[in-house]
């Protein structure tokens, strides 16, 4: 049997790769993974859209304290897995997986450079989510602002609160890409698929609990509001969305006391003794330091700005790191 081979010396040879190409091996390497994470983020749309629906035709339903607990407040919570999710599944393993199944050596000794592949690839994937991230953040905050319209406490879902905070098409496209590219980076450092998503999922919500904690309240001073010991407090009736960030105690001169250990005692253990005590330790006011409702916008975009420069070092330290290993 004779084997006959037909070399064809007139195609068309391609000069070099085009966007097009490397969005079409984009697809077909991850089409999977963007359509399980549109499929999902679509359907969190579409029940935020359902429940806003539903109360506005039955208000009534956030009178419900299991309403008020587990619903809208669990949709609410839910955008915030969308950066974990992504930095988990789309950035950790998109370098550690070619790092060890050794197909790098193949890809990146073509024409196409290393860093054009890498980064031509995590462009193309940016704008996905930061699309995804972008309706996700209007849906959501639709929502927040339906709910508080309709109900009838000073605020369901409080504007400072992470559910109400977060909920922003500002900040969810940036939460997306910042996920992606902390999971590019420790795929780029580690080179092992479970490794980095085990670093990735770890230090995500470092990055984001640490955010909320310790960044997000100290933007700027906080104001001060001194009220009586002994009289029920109305910051809380008047500013239910304030963030509260200091607590405690000062003299007739509104200087900073602590409360003595000895007020906790047997001592003062009877009725009124806690505020016998107060007294005669001249403490005479109750501290609350706090961020007023009308910073929360300018919060935001101080948050955006800190994740948009997070995620760009991030994606320059993808890059030295590479360039880096590759000469060595």
């Amino acid at each position: 049997m004779s084997v006959t081979t037909d070399f064809r010396l007139d195609a068309p040879v391609r000069p070099r790769v085009t966007w097009s190409d490397l969005l079409w091996l984009t697809w077909r390497q991850h089409r999977w993974t963007i359509s399980l994470t549109a499929f999902g983020a679509a359907g969190l749309m579409g029940a935020m859209a359902v429940s806003a629906v539903l109360l506005r035709r039955a208000p009534e339903l956030l009178q419900q304290p299991w309403t008020v607990l587990l619903w809208p407040n669990a949709l609410l919570s839910l955008p915030w897995v969308l950066g974990l999710l992504v930095g988990v599944f789309w950035g950790a393993p998109l370098l550690a997986r070619e790092y060890e199944q050794r197909t790098n050596l193949l890809v990146w000794s073509q024409d196409l450079p290393m860093w054009r592949w890498v980064f031509g690839k995590a462009a193309l994937l940016c704008v996905v989510l930061a699309s995804l991230g972008l309706a996700l953040g209007c849906v959501s905050s639709a929502l927040v602002a339906h709910v508080n319209e309709l109900s009838t406490y000073p605020s369901t879902v409080g504007l400072f609160d992470p559910d109400g905070f977060e909920n922003s098409p500002l900040l969810q496209p940036v939460y997306a890409v910042f996920g992606f590219a902390l999971g590019l980076a420790v795929s780029a450092v580690t080179r092992r698929s479970m490794v980095a998503v085990a670093v990735t999922f770890v230090l995500y919500g470092v990055v984001r609990v640490g955010v909320v904690l310790f960044v997000r309240p100290s933007w700027w001073t906080p104001l001060r509001v001194y009220e009586p010991v002994h009289e029920d407090s109305r910051f809380y009736a008047t500013n239910a969305n304030d963030l509260m960030v200091g607590y405690g105690h000062a003299d007739a001169a509104k200087v900073d006391v602590e409360v003595p250990r000895v007020c906790y005692s047997e001592t003062y253990s009877d009725s009124g003794g806690y505020a016998r005590c107060l007294d005669d330790h001249g403490i005479v006011w109750t501290v609350i330091e706090y961020q007023p409702l009308v910073r929360r916008t300018a919060f935001q975009f101080a948050e955006f700005g800190l994740f948009l420069a997070l995620t760009a070092a991030l994606f320059a330290l993808t890059w030295w790191w590479m360039r880096r290993s590759d000469r060595v």
